[in-house]
């Protein structure tokens, strides 16, 4: 029986801009693409600060800063599927967040009312891990207050789905609103009858 669950924010609950700036600035150059992810991981494991991230993904991209930042920060609120779990699952499931992030950037990203839907948050920086590493998906089913096993994650990025199944914890990969919703529903109800 399910009785959590657990969302990823970007790619899921927002659009996600690092994937822009690496689509951008490191596409076609494998090298620079893996210094890039390389940096992103040590920012979201919290080894070095955002200021120093920026930097020196603004120096490997030849670009300012400034579009680094601007392409990073544009993030747009998932509004049809906030409106299904404020609707359809917070009163009945414990709601969760699993992030890879280098810092908490829920109050810059979404309404007051999306945030308070998450009983509980997950970040990689404050873990010094990222997903798919077992420590994240334990770490919010504790915070829960759920065994693993009773977790469904909700995630676009297939490893992190497998990180989260290997972990104990049913998964579905993110592809689109209306294929997650039937899909959660279809694992929920399952799991119901």
């Amino acid at each position: 029986m399910i009785r959590a669950v657990i969302f990823d924010c970007f790619g899921v609950l927002t659009t996600d801009g690092w994937l822009a700036v690496k689509e951008r600035y490191f596409a076609a150059d494998g090298q620079a693409s893996l210094q890039a992810s390389l940096l992103n991981r040590q920012a979201d494991t919290g080894q070095i600060k955002q200021a120093d991230y920026l930097r020196e993904l603004a120096q490997l991209a030849g670009v300012s800063e400034q579009t680094i930042l601007d392409l990073n920060s544009r993030h747009s609120p998932n509004d049809q599927l906030f409106s299904y779990i404020r609707h359809n699952l917070k009163n009945y499931y414990r709601i969760g967040l699993l992030s890879n992030a280098s810092a908490d950037w829920l109050d810059e990203l979404f309404a007051p009312w999306q945030v308070e839907l998450f009983e509980a948050k997950t970040f990689s920086f404050e873990l010094g891990v990222v997903k798919p590493h077992h420590l994240m998906y334990e770490t919010i089913a504790a915070k829960l207050d759920i065994p693993i096993s009773q977790c469904l994650m909700i995630d676009d990025r297939e490893n992190f789905c497998l990180g989260a199944r290997n972990a104990g914890m049913q998964a579905i990969q993110f592809k689109s609103n209306p294929q997650t919703i039937t899909a959660i529903e279809e694992v929920l109800y399952a799991r119901a009858a």
